[in-house]
């Protein structure tokens, strides 16, 4: 997707972030009772509201694009500003075409030495992966005759160009095949996805019915392997991962924790007392 600006409007997206530049790293997510979307650094320090309402309504996903923009979804639409909480906020898809998005993710590519984005989104009422591209949203998969079987789809991710997402307990490829199964009854509310040396290394936030866990999917020698990387209490809701910092960042309820990315490291609370946070993303930017 070309960046378009119409004002201080770009085009390109992600779920809740962590953001950051060649000095310092930001972690960026939405509390939907305050209808904010908070910034703070990794460790937790500085947290600040760098927008609420009445310019923020309810917000899910956050992500932070190529061009120093920060994207959110809320009731229907994505949402997007300046990352720096200079504003303004500017309505980048209307409800009537975003249909009931949730978690969001963008893919970056140079064009004739441009960066350049497309959006990406789960449309969870919908039955829908929806993208778009700076000119029009499309429908990447759905659930209904002759599509992918997607339904009520969650968390969303993209490699290289490869769109994945959650629904039930599995995360799924393009084309609807199921590349991570876990247990029935259990839930993935959100993934990511990195480069591994065989296949791509999926990590995820799970609901497991009786609490929840952060764990990843990895291939070795032609085998995927699933592990716990940590368990949780409470059900997380976003996660992102920082590879860059060698860490996994979530999302509960409440707080904004981390974790190493192999799990070898006891889980650090960054962020407490602030009420229903959603998604959560990690972008390095230099």
């Amino acid at each position: 997707m070309f960046i378009k600006r119409c004002g201080r409007l770009a085009l390109t997206v992600c779920a809740i972030g962590l953001g950051s530049n060649a000095f310092a790293h930001y972690v960026f997510f939405a509390s939907q009772p305050s209808d904010s979307i908070y910034r703070c650094t990794n460790t937790g320090a500085n947290l600040v509201t760098q927008y609420d309402s009445p310019d923020v309504d309810a917000p899910f996903g956050v992500t932070l694009g190529s061009n120093d923009m920060v994207y959110w979804t809320e009731d229907g639409a994505i949402m997007g500003a300046p990352d720096n909480g200079s504003g303004p906020v500017e309505e980048i898809v209307a409800s009537t075409l975003a249909g009931d998005p949730r978690h969001i993710a963008v893919h970056t590519e140079e064009i004739f030495g441009f960066e350049v984005d497309t959006l990406y989104w789960t449309d969870f009422s919908g039955n829908r992966i929806l993208s778009f591209d700076g000119s029009s949203v499309e429908v990447v998969a759905h659930g209904g005759f002759g599509g992918q079987g997607v339904a009520h789809p969650n968390g969303i991710a993209v490699l290289v160009g490869n769109v994945f997402w959650s629904q039930g307990n599995t995360i799924r490829n393009a084309s609807g095949d199921a590349v991570v199964t876990v247990g029935l009854g259990s839930t993935i509310k959100d993934i990511d996805v990195i480069e591994g040396t065989e296949a791509p290394i999926f990590y995820w936030a799970e609901d497991t019915g009786s609490g929840g866990r952060i764990a990843r999917q990895i291939t070795v020698f032609g085998i995927p392997s699933t592990e716990t990387l940590y368990t949780i209490s409470s059900t997380p809701i976003g996660v992102a991962v920082a590879e860059n910092l060698n860490k996994v960042f979530w999302t509960t309820a409440g707080k904004v924790e981390y974790g190493a990315m192999n799990g070898s490291t006891a889980k650090t609370t960054i962020v407490t007392g602030l009420s229903a946070l959603k998604g959560i993303d990690f972008k390095q930017t230099n």
